[in-house]
């Protein structure tokens, strides 16, 4: 219907998680983040990353919310099973073989990866999930933030997702320091920034930065995220009513929209905006 009825008809980009196996009934699933971390072998989760490919566009699940490229320091931290472990350098090696396995040699055929969390979200204060992120500058830039660049010049990475956190004080969702300053002049990074759940609302309900929906919408997209998840709330109606009156500079929404088109280009939508249905299985002698 999005392709029938509506007055462009861009195909929809859907997504899913696929950290370990894609996450949908019927489909293998492979050790978690740690139990990879401990196999120490990037041509192990090639191979993994590689039926999650095929998988995930076979149903038409184009965007893969994984992998987690946290480095986790806090073994408090609830999440700790989801990320590679403690050591950059592993999580940057494995983190590269997921991303270049999963989207593959041509985006065409193959899944956008999203490396998550941007930034420090596996470090809170106290080991308290969405707490604030705390560190210095070298340790953000040469520690943490160390497999993202990996991901994005050695691998290509298509897209990231911010952390929950506040580093320094600003949430992530809605700082131009980290989603620009860092993220894309620094690292170098060209994809697109989808929210992690919830992000925008947070920052109204938990982070208290923004008054209502209109302006943590704006904040949001000042700072250059791009795509909103999983519903609206700063963004859709809300966002389209600030550029009316003015609040928002087309420009801002200009510039997020070129980047989500240009990633369904890359990914094949337009030419292929159907899933295919077909599973193949090898045929076993009983």
């Amino acid at each position: 219907q999005v392709l029938s009825r509506s007055r462009l008809g861009i195909p929809v980009l859907f997504h899913a998680e696929a950290l370990s196996g894609f996450l949908a009934g019927g489909h293998m699933v492979f050790p978690s983040g740690t139990g990879l971390g401990a196999g120490w072998s990037p041509d192990l989760v090639e191979q993994m990353a590689d039926l999650i490919r095929r998988q995930m566009r076979r149903t038409g699940m184009m965007h893969a919310l994984s992998p987690v490229l946290d480095v986790a320091l806090d073994p408090r931290w609830g999440r700790v099973h989801e990320t590679f472990g403690e050591d950059p350098y592993l999580c940057a090696a494995l983190g590269v073989a997921y991303v270049r396995s999963l989207q593959g040699q041509d985006l065409s055929q193959g899944v956008m990866a999203t490396g998550k969390h941007f930034l420090g979200y596996a470090v809170p204060l106290g080991g308290m999930n969405t707490a604030t992120f705390e560190a210095g500058a070298r340790a953000t830039r040469d520690l943490f933030a160390y497999p993202f660049e990996a991901a994005i010049h050695l691998a290509g990475l298509r897209s990231v997702m911010n952390s929950y956190s506040d580093i320094d004080g600003v949430p992530a969702g809605g700082s131009p320091e980290v989603l620009q300053d860092l993220l894309r002049d620094t690292l170098g990074f060209e994809g697109f920034i989808s929210s992690d759940y919830g992000s925008i609302e947070r920052l109204v309900n938990q982070q208290q930065v923004a008054a209502g929906a209109a302006q943590a919408g704006r904040l949001a997209i000042e700072a250059g995220l791009d795509v909103e998840m999983p519903n609206p709330f700063g963004y859709g109606d809300v966002l389209a009513a600030e550029v009316e009156r003015g609040a928002v500079d087309v420009r801002h929404i200009d510039r997020c929209v070129r980047r989500v088109l240009q990633a369904k280009f890359e990914v094949g939508l337009f030419e292929h905006p159907y899933p295919t249905e077909r599973i193949h299985v090898a045929a076993v002698a009983l």
